[in-house]
C-alpha cells in the first residue's frame, strides 16, 4: 500500500523516509509480503519500478532477492518481468545496474524472454536487449552488459533477429536511439557474427553509415554491409 500511494506525494514531507522504514520493517516483520501481489498492481518490486519510486526502489529490488528471489522471474499480466520494468521505466544507473546484476544471479532466463505487450502499443518482441538499447542512452555499459547477458544464454543470439512491435530487430533499435559509437558497432558485430546478415537492410545500412559518422566512429557502408 506505501509504494501504491507513496507515488502521490513525491514532494510532500517526509514520504521516502517513510517508504523506507515501511520496507525495511516489512522485511523483518513479514517477509512473505514481498511475494504478495496486489490486485492490479502486481508484486511490491513490480509497483516500485513501474512507479519510479527512487527512493526505496533498489531496496525492494535487494529484499525481493533475498526473501523471494522467484519474485525477478515473475511475469505481470502483460508478460513484463521486473528487468523488463526497469530498462523500461528507470533513469538511475544504480537501480538499472542492480537489476541487472540480480537477475542475472537468480534469473537469468529474463535476459532472453519475450514480453508480449506493453501498454496499448501491441504485441510481441519486447526483450531486454530492445529496452535496454531504446531506453538506456546515457550509460552505455549497461547497455554493453545486457547485451552480453543475453548472448551467454542458450539461444540467446536468436534474439539478435528478433522484431519488436514494430518489427525492428536490435541492430534497428539500436541505430534509431543509441548516442554510443561502441554500442552500435557491438550490435552490429554480433549480429554479423551470429549468423542474423537478414537483418540488414537497405534502410539500416544508410541509418547505420549516417549514425557512425555523428558519433565519430569509424567505418561506413562499404565492406561490413555489401561484402
Amino acid at each position: 500500500t506505501a509504494l501504491q500511494w507513496q507515488q502521490r506525494d513525491r514532494g510532500g514531507g517526509d514520504g521516502g523516509g517513510v517508504m523506507a522504514t515501511v520496507v525495511e520493517r516489512t522485511a523483518t516483520l513479514v517477509p512473505g509480503a514481498f511475494g504478495l501481489s496486489a490486485k492490479g498492481q502486481g508484486i511490491p518490486v513490480r509497483i516500485a519500478l513501474c512507479n519510479q519510486l527512487d527512493v526505496v526502489v533498489e531496496s525492494v529490488l535487494r529484499f525481493t532477492a533475498e526473501l523471494f528471489p522467484e519474485g525477478l522471474g515473475r511475469p505481470d499480466d502483460e508478460g513484463w518481468l521486473p528487468l523488463h520494468l526497469a530498462l523500461a521505466h528507470q533513469h538511475d544507473p544504480s537501480v538499472l545496474a542492480c537489476t541487472v546484476a540480480l537477475t542475472a544471479k537468480h534469473f537469468p532466463e529474463a535476459f532472453v524472454a519475450v514480453a508480449e505487450g506493453f501498454l496499448g502499443f501491441g504485441a510481441g518482441g519486447f526483450t531486454a536487449l530492445h529496452l535496454a538499447l531504446e531506453h538506456v542512452r546515457s550509460h552505455p555499459a549497461l547497455v554493453l552488459e545486457v547485451l552480453r547477458l543475453t548472448l551467454a544464454q542458450p539461444g540467446g543470439h536468436t534474439l539478435l533477429a528478433t522484431p519488436n512491435h514494430d518489427g525492428w530487430a536490435p541492430l534497428h533499435v539500436a541505430l534509431h536511439c543509441q548516442r554510443s559509437a561502441q554500442v552500435v558497432d557491438e550490435v552490429l558485430q554480433a549480429t554479423l557474427e551470429r549468423g542474423h546478415r537478414k537483418v540488414l537492410g537497405l534502410s539500416v545500412a544508410w541509418h547505420w553509415g549516417g549514425l557512425l559518422e555523428r558519433h565519430g566512429g569509424a567505418g561506413g557502408r562499404g565492406g561490413v554491409l555489401h561484402p
